[in-house]
């Protein structure tokens, strides 16, 4: 993986981590180590997706970017899909674990698309087919 993706994908991490109070069942670094969790599954996901297609690793990380600039482009309110860190307010393990889940669902599914539109462009097809 290039150096310039494992930097995006470790300031995501390090941006999605919430500020959590000492007060709380969650430290930082319980949230830290969660989200990197749930990046390494979405990457192995759509790796897999990717080797089933025969695409290459570019083509994973350009999907990924893709969607990295997706949410990039979501107001900041908290609208779905992840406009802003929903992890702000969560204060226990379910509840971190829930959002993590939705969040891992939607990263996955998107770069999945994402490399299906890819391998059907690159076949000449722009059809869409039930």
């Amino acid at each position: 993986m290039p150096p310039y993706f494992r930097l995006m994908l470790a300031a995501t991490a390090l941006c999605s981590a919430p500020a959590v109070s000492v007060a709380q069942d969650l430290s930082r670094a319980d949230v830290g180590r969660a989200i990197i969790a749930m990046n390494k599954r979405v990457r192995a996901a759509v790796g897999e997706q990717a080797k089933r297609l025969e695409l290459g690793t570019d083509w994973v990380e350009y999907c990924a970017l893709e969607t990295a600039r997706k949410l990039a482009t979501h107001p900041k309110d908290g609208s779905v899909p992840f406009g802003s860190n929903p992890f702000n307010e969560l204060n226990s393990k379910p509840l971190l674990e829930e959002a993590l889940d939705q969040k891992e669902v939607y990263l996955r599914q998107d770069q999945i698309l994402c490399l299906s539109g890819v391998k059907r462009t690159l076949r000449g097809d722009n059809s869409i087919q039930p």
